[in-house]
């Protein structure tokens, strides 16, 4: 999932900024988007099942609200449905579980 994430970053960067950014990540504290960068501490877990589940909700947030911006910028539909459907699903199935 984190690599998806990487790629929204980039994607989000590029559109927003018209920044140059480095191949897998590389240097990404300097030309990310500072929100993002602090955010994104928060997509790591350490081993145990709440730290998981709130990494995961922070994964599925940060990536769902670059995802969108970007497919505004570049004209395309975002898959609300699908976006519907997994947030409810994750909300019955892991959130409700913290």
């Amino acid at each position: 999932m984190k690599k998806y994430l990487l790629r929204a970053i980039e994607m989000y960067t590029i559109c927003t900024d018209k920044t140059d950014v480095w191949h897998n990540g590389r240097f990404l504290e300097e030309w990310a988007d500072e929100e993002i960068v602090r955010e994104l501490k928060l997509c790591f877990a350490h081993y145990d099942k709440e730290d998981m589940i709130s990494a995961l909700k922070s994964t599925y947030e940060l990536f769902g609200r670059l995802a969108k911006k970007v497919a505004g910028h570049c004209g395309y539909p975002y898959p609300d449905e699908a976006d519907i459907y997994t947030s409810e699903y994750l909300r019955q199935n892991l959130f409700s579980a913290t």
